[in-house]
């Protein structure tokens, strides 16, 4: 392969000074974090049946794309490489994203249709959910008096299937700055159950992808602001920024 790869692996979008999330899973006894990374990636080319060189052509795409994004900025590395490849291989699939209707909750729904063909649900990435980095405990009221209840949540590392970590990651990019109602299901399960621990954590994937997908996009682009405000941000969803880096790589092949 011919574009850098440490430009794209973990460690070097952390150098970058870029806000990585979630960032890949790590078995000390059996890999490194640089190992996992390129299986993900290499996961994630094969699921849309990419050729040696468009394959080649999409990480040129994202290595470049990496190269000028400002530090400070959010990057869902594997889902800009998700993005990345339905543009090369199905671009009129692509053009439908931005519609919230492609998850109509059936079978048939667009998306559902989309990763059956594809076998989505049975290709997985291996990443890790860290808790710790958004909260260790739950705020509630009760007649007037605010309560910390311990959230019961520990970090972990984590298997998903391509379908679960796009459904989930692209669900909370379309609705933007919206985090409460996932938080509200998060402090739910918290509550509600004997679980916890890494197990709670797994049992609840789907919701720490869209959360951490909400809280790390929103305060990078607050940060992004300045003077560290925190006032609503116009745009429509946070799709709108990945839909235009994957479009301008496109346009600036040679």
């Amino acid at each position: 392969m011919h574009c850098d790869l440490n430009k794209i692996s973990m460690s070097g979008l952390s150098d970058s000074g870029l806000k990585v999330w979630p960032k890949c899973a790590v078995n000390e006894k059996t890999a490194t974090k640089s190992d996992t990374g390129k299986r993900n990636l290499s996961t994630i080319l094969q699921a849309f049946g990419l050729s040696a060189r468009e394959a080649i052509q999409v990480m040129e795409r994202l290595a470049s794309t990496i190269t000028n994004m400002r530090r400070g900025s959010a990057i869902n590395l594997y889902y800009l490489v998700i993005l990345m490849c339905i543009k090369e291989k199905y671009p009129e699939f692509f053009t439908k994203l931005h519609k919230k209707t492609i998850f109509s909750g059936t079978a048939k729904s667009e998306w559902n249709i989309f990763a059956h063909n594809l076998f989505l649900g049975e290709r997985v990435l291996d990443i890790h959910i860290d808790t710790n980095s958004f909260f260790t405990n739950f705020v509630e009221k009760n007649h007037g008096t605010t309560l910390q209840i311990q959230s019961l949540y520990r970090s972990t590392d984590a298997t998903v299937t391509l379908n679960n970590y796009f459904s989930s990651t692209h669900s909370s990019m379309l609705m933007g700055f919206i985090r409460e109602s996932t938080y509200s299901a998060l402090k739910l399960s918290n509550r509600n159950t004997n679980d916890s621990g890494e197990t709670l954590t797994i049992s609840n994937i789907s919701n720490w992808l869209q959360y951490g997908c909400h809280w790390v996009e929103e305060e990078c682009v607050a940060k992004g602001e300045g003077n560290d405000r925190r006032s609503p941000v116009e745009q429509l969803s946070f799709y709108d920024r990945y839909k235009d880096l994957v479009e301008l790589s496109t346009a600036l092949d040679v």
